[in-house]
């Protein structure tokens, strides 16, 4: 498993550190002098290089919501994992446009190929995710 980005340590409990962002907190801000949103990479001002080159400096905002804190892991096995996702408004930090639908994304550890839920539609509250098909 991987953590949620913006965190990670066993438990997903630890917040990137500065100058690192995304899940596991592996991804790392090269082109942002000032800094980068520990979520999305985002610079916090601007960049070092005048491109706007996906995970590595964006000085055009992704305009991605996220959500404030890591899911709860509430029961996993070898092969699936169920998680408690608040969605109360308070808990999710909205880009510009107001959120409909989510997906869920998972990798394996060490891959670089995400494995992407269908888009479920939004809905304001505590939800309960079941990822399925994950490899012991």
């Amino acid at each position: 498993c991987t953590c949620a980005p913006g965190y990670y340590g066993d438990n997903c409990s630890l917040e990137c550190e500065e100058g690192f962002y995304g899940g596991d907190c592996k991804q790392t801000c090269n082109l942002c002098p000032y800094g980068c949103n520990k979520y999305t990479g985002d610079c916090r001002d601007q960049c070092s290089k005048p491109h706007r080159l996906r995970d590595l400096c964006l000085n055009i905002p992704q305009n991605l919501s996220y959500l404030r804190d890591a899911p709860e892991i509430v029961e996993s096995n070898f092969t699936s994992v169920k998680l408690k996702v608040n969605f109360t408004s308070s808990k999710i930090v909205e880009s510009l446009e107001r959120i409909k639908f989510y997906m869920v994304q998972h990798r394996e550890d060490m891959s670089s190929t995400w494995n992407n839920s269908p888009y479920e539609e939004l809905k304001e509250g505590i939800t309960n995710i079941t990822v399925n098909g994950l490899k012991p």
